[in-house]
Parts: C-alpha cells; sequence; structure tokens
C-alpha cells in the first residue's frame, strides 16, 4: 500500500504540469495558491533551496541525476530525479492530513501555521470527522474541547462556547456567514442544516473574533469547510456510499457522494437523506430522581391527525414526538484554466420535516398537557455562492478571495393548544446577500498582511395568522376561518445592513516570536415596521438603528524552543442588536418577550493566556488556556413595562392569545464578566495507543447586580483511550459535565431551570421549588475495521451504562444505551 501510495503522489505531483526550464513554481494542489518555504534537498542533504514568496524555487543548483525531496509542514513530501523534472514548470503539493492540524484556515481568513496563530484554535480535519461519523454538524463540535451543545428537541444543535451561545457564536461555511438578522439570543438549531458527510474540516476559534468576522463572534466562530473536487485528478470518476443505522432509536442515515475530473474542471454531487427517530433515554437513574424527564403521556396530533386529548405513552422512557428527517444537497463546480485562477460554484440545499418541538410538548399546565402541537415547520436553507479565488506576482496582492453568496432561509412555527381546534402560525421568509473580499500582501518573508471586505444585505418577511380546523373523526380535512394574528417579528418589513473593512498583520520577529495585530471597523443599520401595534408598545410602529464599532486585536506568541509555546491576546468583539433582538414577540413558561427598541450594541473585552508544554517530538502535549471577558452593554431579557397597553389591568402584563402575560424585553444591564479556564492533554503511550482529554471551568456574572450570566455550565470534560493500527481503530471515552445549582441560574429563563427536577413547593410564594442540574457522566466506544483500501465498517456503543441525565439548558433528556452500526465504500 505503501507502494501505491507513493506512486500515486508522484502522479499527482506531476499532474499540474507545464513545459519550462530548471525554475519550478509551487502549489498547493488543493487552493492552486503558490507555497512559500518549501526545502529542496538533495538525499545526501548537501544542497538545498527554498522556494519564494511567489512559490518559485531555483533547481539550477542540483544536477540532473540528484534525486530531490520536496518538504513543506502540512503537505505530503515528494521525491524526484531532477531530470524527470526539466520539461516542468509546476509542481503540486497535496496536505498531508496527519499533520493538517498544524494549519489553520480561519483566523485571518487565510492560511496560517498553528504555532504562529495567538489565538486558541480547535481543528476537526477529515480524518477525525470520519472517525467520529456524526449524526449532524452540531454534534460533531462535541469533539472540539470546551464546546457544549443544547437541545429542546430532537432536531436540534446549539453550540456554546466560553458560556456565549447562539447568536453571540458566529456560524460560517465556506466563508459565508450563517449568522442572519433573526438569529435569536435564546437557543439555535441552524446548524444541523449543514451535512456532516459534507464536511472536509471544521475550525472552533474560541473568543471574539469580530476583526476577521464582525458581528456577532462574541464567543468565538464556528467556521465549516465542505468539500471541493479537484480538477486534474488521476482518477476521473470517485464514488462515496455510506449508511448509519441506530438499533435502538431507529435513526438511518443514507450518503452519497459523486465527484468527477477533467483537465481543469471538476464536479462533486453531495446527497444525504437522514430519518430520526424517537430519542430514548437512559434508565439507570443515578441522580436520584425516579421520574425526572419520563414521558407518562404524549400528544398524536400532527398536521393531519387530530385528537382531543392526550395517549398514554406504553415506554416512559421512549420521548415521543422527537424524530424528524432531512435531506441535504450540495453541488459543487471548479473550473481552474490555470494555476493562478480558480472559479468554485457552491451550491447547497436542505429541507427538513415538521420538527417538534419536544419540550413545548411536554409542558403542563393545571396538570394537564398544554399543547396539542408544537412544531418548527419545515426548516430551509438555500445557498448560492459563486467563488473567485487568484494569485498574483505583485508584492502588494499575492492572493485574494471574492466571495458571493445568497441564502434563503424559511423557518415556521405552528401550535394549538388542548381543547382548542385554533392552530396558529408564524412564517419567516428571509433572502440574505452577502459579499467577501478577502487579500494577501506579500511584504516580505517575516511580515504578512490580510485586508479585506464585506458587506451583508437582510430582507425579512414575516407573518402571523391562525385558522380553524376542519375534522372528520380523526382527520384534519380542511383549514378555515384565516385571520391575521401578531407575527413573531415585524409584520410590514425588516432590514439589516452592514458594511465592514478589516487588516490583519503578522510579523515574525524571529523563529521565536509572532506578533498579530488586528483592526475592524463595521457599520450596521436596522430598519423594521409593523402593520399593527396590538400587544406592543403603540410607539413601536416602526424603529431604526444605527451603530458604528471599532474592533482591535494584539496577539503575541513566544516559543523559546520546539517544546514550548506561549500565546497572549488582547481582543475585542461586538454584536449589533438584530431584528430578533429589537422585534420579537415570543412566549415561554408564562413570559412573553416583548420588543425594545432603544437596544445598544454590546461589547465584549478579552484577555486570554494559553501555554503548551510538548513532549516526545511533539507527539503528546499538555495544553493551559486562560480567558478574562468583560462584557459592556450586556443585553439581557428583564421585566419590561408597556404603560401604554390596556389589555390587561396592570402595566407589567399583557393579555396574549387568550393568555395573561408577564412582559419581559432583552435590555441593555450594565456590565458582566465571564471567566474561565480550560486544561487539554495528549499522551502518545506507545506506536498504536494513545490518552487525551480535556476540562473546561466557565464562571459569568453581572457586575452590578451580580445576576448569573445564561448558557454557563461551570464543569465539563472528557478523557479517552484510543487504540489503531491499519486495520483497526478504536477508542473508548468518558464524557462528564459539573452540577449546575438552581442560584446559579439566569433570570431569563434562557437556562430552563423548569427541567430539572423538582424538589418542593415553596411555603412562601407556593411556586415550585427545583434542583438545578445534577452532574452526570457516560462512557462510549467506537470501533472501525479497514476491511480493504474502500471499505471500512464500524460500530459505536453510545452511553455504555444506560445513564440517565439531562445536559444543562436542554428540554429534552440524553440518548441512552444505543449501538449504531456504520458501512462507508469509495470507488
Amino acid at each position: 500500500m505503501k507502494f501505491i501510495h507513493s506512486l500515486l503522489l508522484l502522479f499527482f505531483g506531476l499532474w499540474f504540469v507545464d513545459l519550462s526550464g530548471q525554475s519550478l513554481r509551487i502549489i498547493d494542489a488543493i487552493t492552486g495558491y503558490p507555497v512559500q518555504d518549501v526545502i529542496a534537498y538533495d538525499t545526501q542533504a548537501k544542497v538545498n533551496t527554498t522556494s519564494d514568496v511567489n512559490g518559485h524555487i531555483d533547481l539550477s543548483v542540483f544536477s540532473p541525476e540528484d534525486q530531490v525531496h520536496f518538504e513543506h509542514i502540512g503537505y505530503e513530501s515528494l521525491l524526484f530525479r531532477i531530470s524527470e523534472l526539466q520539461s516542468s514548470t509546476q509542481l503540486a503539493l497535496y496536505p498531508d492530513t496527519q499533520r493538517l492540524g498544524e494549519i489553520v484556515l480561519s483566523v485571518s481568513r487565510t492560511r496560517d501555521e498553528k504555532k504562529r496563530v495567538s489565538k486558541q484554535v480547535a481543528i476537526l480535519s477529515d480524518r477525525d470527522i470520519a472517525s467520529v461519523v456524526p449524526n449532524t454538524s452540531a454534534e460533531l463540535l462535541r469533539e472540539a474541547p470546551g464546546v457544549r451543545v443544547q437541545q429542546s428537541q430532537g432536531g436540534g444543535g446549539s453550540p456554546v462556547i466560553r458560556g456565549f451561545e447562539a447568536n453571540r457564536i458566529l456560524l460560517v461555511v465556506d466563508g459565508v456567514r450563517m449568522n442572519n438578522a433573526i438569529y435569536r439570543s435564546g437557543h439555535l438549531h441552524n446548524a444541523i442544516s449543514i451535512d456532516p458527510f459534507s464536511l472536509s474540516r471544521a475550525e472552533v476559534i474560541y473568543g471574539p473574533s469580530s476583526v476577521g468576522y464582525g458581528s456577532d463572534a462574541l464567543g468565538g466562530v464556528v467556521h465549516y469547510f465542505t468539500k471541493e473536487p479537484r480538477p486534474g485528478d488521476a482518477q476521473p470518476w470517485r464514488f462515496f456510499i455510506a449508511n448509519n443505522y441506530d438499533t435502538r432509536h431507529e435513526h438511518t442515515i443514507n450518503h452519497i457522494d459523486i465527484t468527477h475530473s477533467k483537465d481543469n474542471w471538476a464536479s462533486l454531487t453531495s446527497m444525504s437523506y437522514s430519518f430520526f427517530g424517537d430519542i430514548y433515554m437512559g434508565r439507570k437513574r443515578n441522580h436520584g430522581y425516579t421520574d425526572w424527564g419520563l414521558v407518562p403521556e404524549f400528544s398524536k396530533n400532527n398536521r393531519d391527525f387530530y385528537q382531543d386529548q392526550d395517549s398514554a405513552n406504553p415506554n416512559p422512557n421512549r420521548q415521543r414526538n422527537t424524530g424528524y428527517d432531512q435531506i441535504d444537497l450540495m453541488q459543487k463546480f471548479v473550473f481552474q484554466p490555470n494555476p493562478e485562477n480558480k472559479w468554485v460554484l457552491n451550491l447547497q440545499y436542505s429541507s427538513s420535516s415538521d420538527i417538534p418541538r419536544f419540550d413545548k410538548l411536554v409542558e403542563r399546565r393545571d396538570g394537564e398537557l398544554r399543547y396539542a402541537t408544537w412544531f418548527y415547520g419545515p426548516q430551509k436553507r438555500l445557498l448560492i455562492s459563486p467563488k473567485y479565488s487568484f494569485t498574483s506576482d505583485k508584492k502588494w496582492l499575492r492572493e485574494g478571495v471574492i466571495t458571493l453568496a445568497y441564502q434563503q432561509l424559511e423557518e415556521s412555527r405552528v401550535q394549538r393548544k388542548f381543547g382548542s381546534l385554533l392552530r396558529e402560525n408564524q412564517i419567516e421568509d428571509l433572502d440574505v446577500f452577502s459579499a467577501n473580499a478577502d487579500f494577501n500582501v506579500a511584504v516580505d518573508q517575516s511580515k504578512k498582511l490580510a485586508y479585506g471586505f464585506e458587506f451583508t444585505h437582510n430582507e425579512l418577511q414575516s407573518i402571523g395568522f391562525s385558522q380553524n380546523l376542519v375534522v372528520e373523526g380523526n382527520d384534519v380535512v380542511d383549514l378555515v376561518n384565516y385571520m391575521l394574528i401578531p407575527s413573531r417579528y415585524p409584520s410590514k418589513s425588516g432590514f439589516y445592513t452592514t458594511m465592514a473593512a478589516y487588516i490583519d498583520y503578522k510579523l515574525n520577529l524571529d523563529q521565536k516570536n509572532t506578533i498579530n495585530a488586528g483592526v475592524r471597523i463595521t457599520n450596521t443599520r436596522l430598519k423594521a415596521a409593523w402593520n399593527e401595534q396590538a400587544l406592543i408598545d403603540a410607539r413601536l410602529g416602526k424603529t431604526t438603528n444605527r451603530s458604528n464599532a471599532l474592533n482591535l486585536s494584539l496577539g503575541y506568541v513566544f516559543r523559546p524552543n520546539d517544546l514550548w509555546e506561549l500565546r497572549s491576546v488582547l481582543a475585542s468583539g461586538f454584536r449589533a442588536p438584530n431584528i430578533d433582538d429589537m422585534g420579537k414577540i415570543r412566549e415561554k413558561q408564562g413570559k412573553l418577550t416583548v420588543p425594545n427598541p432603544f437596544l445598544k450594541p454590546e461589547y465584549a473585552y478579552t484577555a486570554d493566556f494559553g501555554v503548551s508544554r510538548y513532549f516526545d517530538q511533539r507527539t503528546s502535549f499538555v495544553q493551559l488556556n486562560l480567558f478574562y471577558t468583560l462584557l459592556y452593554n450586556y443585553i439581557a431579557r428583564q421585566p419590561y413595562m408597556l404603560p401604554f397597553d390596556d389589555s390587561s389591568s396592570s402595566f407589567e402584563t399583557v393579555t396574549h392569545l387568550g393568555d395573561e402575560l408577564e412582559t419581559w424585553a432583552n435590555t441593555n444591564v450594565g456590565e458582566a464578566t465571564l471567566r474561565g479556564a480550560s486544561l487539554q492533554w495528549n499522551t502518545k503511550v506507545n506506536k498504536n495507543l494513545t490518552y487525551g482529554g480535556h476540562v473546561n471551568y466557565t464562571y459569568g456574572i453581572t457586575r452590578e447586580d451580580q445576576i448569573p450570566v445564561p448558557s454557563i455550565l461551570p464543569w465539563q470534560g472528557a478523557q479517552h483511550i484510543s487504540i489503531s493500527n491499519r486495520r483497526l481503530n478504536g477508542q473508548l471515552s468518558f464524557v462528564f459535565a459539573g452540577q449546575k445549582l438552581p442560584e446559579d441560574y439566569s433570570n431569563g429563563g434562557e437556562d430552563g431551570l423548569e427541567e430539572t427536577p423538582v424538589i418542593g413547593v415553596s411555603s412562601e410564594t407556593g411556586e415550585k421549588e427545583y434542583a438545578g442540574t445534577p452532574s452526570w457522566n457516560r462512557f462510549d466506544f467506537r470501533l472501525t475495521y479497514n476491511v480493504n483500501t474502500n471499505t471500512k465498517v464500524g460500530a459505536d456503543l453510545h452511553n455504555l451504562f444506560d445513564v440517565h441525565y439531562k445536559e444543562f439548558a436542554s428540554g429534552i433528556s440524553a440518548p441512552g444505551r444505543s449501538l449504531r452500526l456504520r458501512l462507508q465504500y469509495r470507488f
């Protein structure tokens, strides 16, 4: 196999060939960009030379019969006889998947060596993704140290980084920001709209990253990179087929992708269909709460089926109404007429079935289930993104990427209460246009300057309406009496626009010291209007908001030797209020969130420090990271009075859809601080055995009122033992999380205290008292067997001891013990 692999590398290396003389241009076979600092040396290591900033390397120092090695960190090494290259002007290096973790693509929106990056970054390579094979791209993020994923229903997955969640975390796919005008502050499940089988890589940047990415990047950035076909591939056609099947939860995922490659163009077609059955919770209740999370009754109602009462659940451990299905499609075309220019057309489409909102469907009022139906309608995402990449010999413009994108998103919420035939709908249609231009300047070998521009524009249409069901037996045969009701967002119009420019500078003082500095200025404009003022402040017929933000970042990396790295960062980030912040109407647990037109942007100022110690030729390491963040103009939900509302007797409540509810709104509550630490380690015990893990601590509180900040789980971590050889790969994992006490929950309801065990009733208020989230741990085992070079089979045993638990802030119990079988075949 090694011999065949070497032949393939030799063929690939010679594929990108032109005719010339003794000078070669070294390029990245994936991006087409020139590769600087490639070292070429003869087998006796007596003669060597290095490629320059434009990838050019002079081979005249070698004799025709010399065998020459070409090496660069992050790339597969090549060996050629000089006489074999005499007619070539170009040589392509392919990334080394074993060392690709040493390369960071996302921090400055260009390729960097990780050891010269001051920020904390987690990299999930194609090898990591292939070994994990997650059900969704949200679940994949659990593999990144310190990242927690919240769920309120089966079709959920909201990443949390350093205590920041939802619209304080930026999601990016292929350089296009996914965050939009209606990204909410609670929990999001947009990450599941990216097919994990389409991914080649994912990177997580920890801490404020607004210099490179703009608004929302307070807690960090999650950047997904999808697969891209290569023109000129030696194998014109490639096929990849995969199937996952969960024997307990009846999850099935089927995937196929087809790659076709010609001389200067290539195509990749990717298709996945996922069916997720109901989730069964664990049965071993180490926490001691015998009925916590059990589902004794459930609703059989859906769009087409009607039943006026709930049904008994024969297996209360089965969380009915957690299943859904989804289809994901991706089509990529690459056209590369020459190494200097490349065009990519990136088409992505995702659509789900109705996704039941499980936490609402088990909500009770006066001891009875409240909702007969509560589901998200099909969540649809369309991305059309042309991208142009180029390289140049000009000193002021080494390379550039221009990315245009159009995204069309559709969301809807549908609900009906027991005892009513009235079905209420809220539908959001959002169009997002964006343009990014990112460029690199080759100052010299020690200085690198990146700069760029960004423009985004969101147009929102939001509508709310109700209809009465016409029922025959248990069948819904018609819908009548269409009537407008308050929409979730401004009903007349909603516009959200940003314009930005940034500069990022990297200076390698010497082999030991690197300085990073960056600045970005962003202008944000929001305009929203309502057709009616029902149930909202009468002054809120329309609202506008404009803001400018200046963000700075300064980082320093010190490498006293090959075994030590010290990193420090001072950075600022911001989040401009979006339409969800300023114009949303939403009810949860008797609290109605209403619009607040007076919101200001919130800012984060963070100090980071990290130290890494490597062992055994850098095959083992231990890494400590510390951070302290000050949030200014922190936005949180607070009680809010509507003095002009007369639908109820109190200014502190309104009558909404027949219920009298407390009014809350997002407000700037002042300052908050977050601080935390993370420890990571990985030890190569021997050639085939590895032990690693991580543990993380986070704490956050408002400065004035000393109120806990939402979305923070104090302790979490994981440990794993991995064994691997040529045929077999296995991993035993231990995942754990600490307790969250009730007094550490936020007041705004985002943390879901009501989802934790009930321990009594207050004698003073008569309200339920809750225990908070108990600590938990579980064991997982994963095994993959390489049948041959084309076929892999695998088995994953999740939650070995069938432990019952809920992750903090999640409205659904975690899956119990289950066996998942995997098959992958490529040809």
